[in-house]
């Protein structure tokens, strides 16, 4: 796995750099907070080059599956992670953080942490309630206006309702032209727009439509695509998506896809760096919600799945695709129907958890391995196995680090990059200080030696009850 050496001009690309050349390079990148905020130093943290592709994947980022979430507190952590000189958030939809990620972003970019939002790495995942074909690139837009600043978005958009035909002519000719008009589907309507006039192609919501809030057939009540209605709000009462297609199918004169890019691109959110399918599985689509019914688990369509996966990377929303718990025997099922391979795949990896085979497998295919849990994930019965390893404590006290601190070096060492998670502003930066230092050759065959015992898997999400008509066992397969 090659590794960006961040020299001023970029100029090589090399194997790990040295400790000596790596001190140097980070006294040459150490820079004072340009927001005045803090005299805490922001350093660069390296790169990995994925495969052939050219691109790069931070070595450390920010993961936001936080439990409990509390969004003030995450927001926190994610500026003051920017500020330390994070490049790198890993969220997803399931997460319920994307909202809180880009108001984090923008007020970084407000506040001079970042200058943009190209000095920024997004991963997203789609999950297996979305793991459907027709729900893959939906899902990714409604994580990409997630990720847009939500107070940003309301000036961008400038949504109105309940207006009549009459105020066309005053809404065309005002300073601020709305980019969506969202009406509601009633009857009365009574009139219908021009072609010069009718809105642009339609968006929708995937909040599940409630029995509680009647809304009348927006085909033939309503007219359909003619009295202007192109966007669904999301509330508990919005339109399900199959009868919303139906009704705005066809009559657009600006394809969706041109509203949604002109919207984002405004936004500074016209992409995420990475989109990953979360797990190997599908769910029939609703909310998410644990644990899972094991007879909500229907048949994965992978070939239908990727290939949606592919249209988002071929529309630019994605700039790199790829998967998520894969095990080598489903990656070799992907790697033969896919037209584009997957460049990442993130899994559970740390020193109690390995991933030899699968490391393997994936540097042979030109996929690169990037890790959760570095630490051991959060326990809630149990001693984190992480923390708590008496050979990992041993190599930390003789070296005078701290256990995590060697985990995530031994981590780096593979050519893995990683995801870590905390709130404190303190166990950031410690998690940032692993590449002006490297373990010795003892200290590998001591973390080689470690028994091995693999704590995310599928069963922890699932009822005990119920009986699966799918067969899932191989999501579960051990690779030692």
């Amino acid at each position: 796995m090659r590794i960006l050496n961040f020299c001023p001009a970029y100029a090589a690309y090399t194997s790990p750099a040295t400790p000596s050349k790596q001190r140097e390079s980070r006294k040459q990148l150490a820079m004072a907070s340009p927001t005045g905020r803090s005299s805490i130093c922001h350093l660069k943290i390296p790169d990995f080059l994925v495969g052939s592709i050219g691109q790069s994947v931070p070595a450390v980022g920010l993961g936001m599956a936080f439990h409990p979430f509390v969004a003030e507190d995450v927001k926190t952590a994610v500026v003051s992670a920017l500020e330390l000189g994070y490049r790198h958030i890993d969220t997803a939809a399931l997460y319920a953080s994307e909202r809180v990620v880009g108001e984090a972003m923008a007020e970084a970019v407000q506040h001079g942490i970042v200058a943009s939002r190209e000095e920024l790495f997004v991963t997203s995942k789609v999950w297996c309630t979305q793991s459907h074909p027709e729900l893959v690139l939906p899902s990714l837009r409604e994580s990409l206006l997630s990720l847009a600043h939500y107070e940003e978005l309301g000036k961008a958009l400038t949504i109105l309702g309940y207006f009549s035909s009459s105020a066309l002519p005053i809404l065309v000719a005002s300073v601020t032209v709305p980019y969506i008009l969202e009406i509601h589907c009633l009857p009365i309507a009574g009139w219908t727009l021009n072609l010069e006039n009718k809105l642009i192609g339609p968006t929708f919501s995937l909040v599940p439509h409630s029995s509680r809030f009647p809304y009348p057939n927006p085909t033939s009540e309503c007219g359909g695509p003619a009295t202007g209605g192109r966007r669904s709000s999301s509330k508990e009462c919005v339109l399900r998506e199959a009868t919303l297609r139906h009704a705005v199918g066809g009559e657009a004169t600006v394809q969706r896809q041109d509203t949604y890019s002109f919207i984002c691109r405004n936004l500074q959110l016209e992409y995420v760096d990475l989109y990953l399918v979360h797990w190997p599985m599908a769910v029939k689509p609703s909310m998410p919600h644990f644990p899972m019914k094991r007879e909500d688990i229907v048949p994965l369509d992978l070939s239908g799945v990727w290939q949606a996966m592919e249209e988002c990377h071929r529309l630019g929303l994605a700039k790199m695709i790829g998967v998520s718990n894969f095990t080598t025997k489903k990656l070799q099922e992907l790697l033969a129907i896919a037209k584009i391979p997957p460049a990442v795949n993130q899994v559970e990896l740390n020193p109690t958890w390995q991933q030899k085979k699968l490391i393997e497998f994936c540097k042979s295919k030109g996929i690169h391995v990037a890790a959760y849990s570095p630490l051991g994930g959060q326990r809630i019965s149990e001693m984190n196995p992480v923390r708590h390893s008496d050979v990992l404590e041993e190599i930390a006290m003789a070296r005078g680090k701290s256990v995590a601190q060697i985990s995530l070096r031994w981590i780096y060492e593979q050519g893995v990059s990683m995801v870590v998670k905390s709130l404190r502003k303190e166990r950031l930066k410690e998690n940032m200080d692993l590449f002006d230092w490297e373990l010795s050759d003892e200290d590998r065959f001591k973390i080689n030696q470690i028994a091995q015992r693999k704590l995310v898997t599928v069963k922890n999400l699932l009822c005990p009850e119920g009986v699966s008509c799918v067969d899932i066992s191989d999501v579960d397969a051990l690779e030692m």
